[in-house]
């Protein structure tokens, strides 16, 4: 997470990843032609350097997610501490990587995906450098290859599974081959062109990338060009410029012998801190005392655990990190826990028990069969299951939105006169309208892809089941949407009525998670942190002179003065921000209902 003055803050991994191709790259050049190369010695001294702090960061989350976390929570740690100790925790979050995936600040142990990927690329790596090492002409040939190939793959990767692309090591490979390119050169003596306007032109890139690159956008992909030519630039710029001469400078010398460390310790920190501030986003009074934190434990962390256990045993090492990857499977294996006092505490169970139900329970209530992107991936499907747009024996009504669409779906079945069956095309992130031609670079994009099918066959299900209702909704802004033409192409189309329906209340922070903080007086309304674009919505959508469609507010039956209802049944309204829980979207669609029987 990024924050508003450099939302590319998270392009300094990519700069890391050409730092370590560079150092590793270069130890392994010079032992090779010493004669003393070893993969025994290498591996070796990867473990002395890599596993004591890590050790000590993985435990110290199991410890401190004992007393903080719900079992939801603290299972799932448990299975990421598991992944950090095998090196493979880029697997894991590219599995799990979903439309409705948790905020970062959730998983303590999020950053450690890079390392993950560095050390994936260093198991094949020292092999690359035996084989061609003798002649660097040949390293330099196969380290260009391998960047180019797998820059290419990064490409089309970014533009058709977004995730695969951001957490696979393959399409990372050539961050850190770039920085081995660079040592190839640096070690055969090959200056780079002014290098003072290298340097600078460097520090430009990388700037550039952190100011004008956004999570938002598709990453890592050609955005990655920045930083990545950036750090190769800075480097090999040497060290007699002024760039290198900054880089030596004894505080930027002082964080880079804690870098491993405060890289490990920061991000834990401000999960941790986030957790216990009930999600609520922490000021600059609390990040900045964590930041200084994250520096004192690093630098105590690099004197009395790395210095001192870096002449013990990699086997010793290796045994201490299985230990700790082994506790965290068992209270994966254990559900966290749940009888842990923590657990109990401060309405820590009702948070577990949303979140269970929000990541688990959704998919069948949601039909996630009718959603043209895949839930656990960003991935687009080729379709939906053909059930998602049978016609009923007594009438048909379709349901065409996005994710909000969803959450009303299990009400309007439940709901709706027997025989009447409810088709739905609904597609996580995808206001309903009218599909429109693409060119090829944006049509590739898999979530405007996703959108383009989920419309096109929306439309298409219109002309085939003519519907006596389509009902369109989305999560908010419906004014910025051609309602008027839309409806009129549907009613073209065959169907008869058109209905569209208004925002559910929402919030900028999870409802589940402010019950939590008021527990055991969970106010029945709520007015905090609620999100007043749902009101202007409404009111722009009511003013406004509409034609060839109703439109059904919602928020106004659920709202008052004091603020909005939190419960539904025996459910809080949301199981989020904004999606409706089972129980919220029987009582919301009952008031989408009674407005169409009522005929207001």
């Amino acid at each position: 997470m990024s924050g508003a003055l450099l939302p590319g803050g998270f392009l300094g991994v990519d700069v890391f990843f050409v730092i370590s191709g560079y150092l590793i790259t270069g130890i392994l050049l010079r032992e090779n032609e010493a004669g003393s190369y070893s993969l025994g010695r290498f591996y070796a001294r990867r473990a002395r350097r890599i596993f004591p702090a890590l050790i000590l960061v993985l435990a110290t989350a199991l410890v401190a997610g004992w007393f903080l976390f719900d079992r939801y929570s603290y299972a799932e740690l448990g299975k990421h501490s598991a992944l950090g100790a095998a090196f493979v925790p880029n697997i894991g979050y590219w599995l799990e990587a979903s439309y409705f995936e948790p905020g970062a600040f959730r998983r303590p142990l999020l950053h450690l995906w890079s390392l993950g990927v560095e050390e994936q690329f260093y198991l094949a790596w020292p092999l690359v450098i035996a084989l061609f090492g003798r002649r660097r002409w040949r390293v330099a040939t196969a380290l260009t290859v391998i960047a180019l190939l797998s820059f290419g793959y990064c490409l089309f990767l970014t533009w058709t599974d977004p995730t695969a692309a951001f957490y696979s090591p393959l399409s990372r490979c050539w961050e850190l081959a770039v920085g081995g390119i660079v040592a190839v050169a640096a070690q055969r003596g090959r200056a780079i062109p002014a290098p003072q306007l290298a340097g600078l032109a460097g520090f430009l890139l990388i700037a550039a990338g952190y100011l004008l690159v956004s999570a938002d956008g598709l990453v890592p992909g050609a955005w990655a060009l920045l930083p990545v030519t950036g750090a190769a630039l800075v480097i090999w710029s040497g060290p007699s410029t002024w760039a290198g001469r900054l880089l030596a400078s004894p505080p930027l010398v002082g964080v880079g012998l804690i870098s491993y460390p405060l890289y490990l310790w920061h991000w834990p920190l401000l999960a941790f801190a986030s957790y216990a501030n009930d999600f609520a986003p922490l000021s600059s009074r609390q990040v900045v005392p964590l930041m200084a934190g994250a520096l004192a434990l690093s630098a105590a962390t690099y004197w009395w655990v790395e210095k001192p256990l870096k002449r013990r045993s990699p086997w010793l090492l290796l045994a201490g990190l299985a230990a700790v990857g082994t506790a965290g499977a068992a209270i994966a294996a254990a559900h966290g826990w749940p009888q842990r006092a923590a657990n109990q505490a401060h309405g820590r169970w009702l948070t577990a028990a949303y979140r269970e139900l929000h990541e688990r329970g959704l998919a069948s209530a949601y039909r996630a069969e009718c959603d043209f992107q895949e839930w656990h991936r960003f991935a687009v499907k080729a379709a939906i299951d053909p059930a998602c747009t049978r016609p009923g024996a007594r009438g048909t009504v379709l349901l065409w939105g996005d994710s909000h669409a969803q959450a009303l779906s299990l009400g309007l079945r439940e709901q709706l006169p027997r025989g009447v069956a409810l088709a739905q095309v609904a597609t996580s992130g995808c206001t309903p309208a009218l599909p429109a031609e693409r060119p090829w670079y944006r049509a590739t994009n898999p979530a405007i892809r996703a959108c383009e099918r989920s419309n096109r066959a929306a439309l298409a299900a219109v002309e085939r089941l003519k519907p006596e209702l389509v009902i369109l909704t989305q999560a908010r802004f419906h004014e910025q949407t051609n309602y008027a033409a839309l409806a009129a192409r549907i009613r073209a189309a065959g169907a008869g009525r058109v209905a569209v329906v208004g925002p559910v209340p929402q919030w900028t922070r999870s409802l589940p998670e402010m019950a939590a903080a008021d527990w055991p007086k969970v106010p029945r309304v709520n007015a905090v942190d609620l999100d007043p674009s749902v009101a202007r919505t409404d009111a722009a959508m009511l003013a406004r002179p509409i034609t060839g469609f109703r439109y059904i507010p919602v928020a106004p039956a659920l709202c008052d003065r004091r603020g909005c209802r939190t419960m539904a049944g025996r459910q809080l309204l949301l199981v989020d921000e904004g999606h409706l829980s089972p129980d919220g979207s029987r009582l919301v669609a009952s008031i989408v209902l009674k407005a169409l029987e009522s005929g207001r």
